[in-house]
């Protein structure tokens, strides 16, 4: 199983649950939140492509067969965990406005 298949399994699974016009709207929503210009997000980018680069070079076959559930995990673990972050910087932002 590759990145690729992990996100497309996981979209489609939002797309089952909530529906496209949900999918669509998160999507667009997170986009523009990323794209703020904040410095911590192209640290958060950067982070995010190295450990990317990090499992590409694993061998697939062997690699995902084995440790896949706890790739999943980690995947969702570390997605919920920034969502909080960012939603921690945010209100820490708008109550010092």
């Amino acid at each position: 199983m590759s990145i690729a298949h992990l996100i497309a399994f996981t979209a489609g699974l939002l797309l089952l649950y909530y529906g496209a016009g949900w999918l669509v709207r998160k999507l667009g929503s997170g986009l523009r939140f990323l794209q703020t210009g904040r410095v911590q997000f192209y640290a958060l980018f950067i982070v995010v492509m190295i450990v990317v680069l990090i499992f590409s070079k694993f061998d697939p076959n062997q690699f995902w067969a084995e440790w896949w559930p706890l790739i999943v995990l980690s995947f969702l673990s570390a997605t919920l965990l920034l969502g909080l972050i960012a939603r921690a910087m945010k209100a820490k932002g708008d109550s010092a406005e």
